[in-house]
């Protein structure tokens, strides 16, 4: 049984609460499905941003049905899949499914490159008056840092700006930080 949730070590959550609840109505049934039945654990990653009116009018021109909010994503996309399978398994590395040992590593990977890189920018731009991370990835930044001889700490000032291109609000602050 494979899971696609975005959580972390999903096969084993599956595992567990499938086999509790099938042990809760048959202690036998519950035994069988915890030594027949393989939860391995996944990790997708595919960027689905927010439905804006272009994307509604694009699915209604393609599909000929009224969708209020078809959802859309980017070009990229991962999935990876421990491969567990006792009893086989669909050829999922046919349509670019990686098929591995351990998905540990590759979900440590998304969450410290990629949610991180997000959170980088969701913090900070939503301290400075920003809705979505989106806008904040539109500002441009100068900083200027300088040393004190009479400290150890590095001071670094910030301004941040909304890029040209941007239609966001001119947001300004200072950070200080020690190093």
């Amino acid at each position: 049984m494979l899971s696609c949730d975005n959580l972390h070590a999903n096969g084993d959550v599956t595992g567990r609460v499938v086999t509790a609840l099938a042990s809760h109505i048959d202690a036998n049934l519950g035994r069988w499905i915890y030594g027949q039945v393989a939860f391995p654990n996944s990790m997708v990653d595919r960027i689905t941003p927010r439905t804006t009116k272009t994307d509604i009018g694009i699915a209604t021109r393609l599909t000929g049905l009224d969708d209020a909010w078809p959802v859309t994503c980017e070009p990229f996309s991962q999935w990876v899949i421990e491969d567990r399978f006792p009893t086989g398994r669909p050829a999922w590395e046919r349509v670019g499914a990686q098929l591995v040992d351990d998905v540990r590593p590759y979900e440590l990977m998304k969450m410290r490159l990629l949610n991180a890189g997000h959170q980088v920018l969701a913090y900070p731009g939503r301290l400075l008056g920003f809705r979505y991370a989106y806008q904040a990835e539109r500002v441009r930044h100068d900083t200027t840092t300088t040393s004190s001889p009479s400290s150890a700490a590095t001071r670094s000032s910030t301004a941040w700006r909304a890029g040209p291109s941007s239609n966001a609000p001119t947001p300004t602050c200072s950070a200080v930080s020690a190093l």
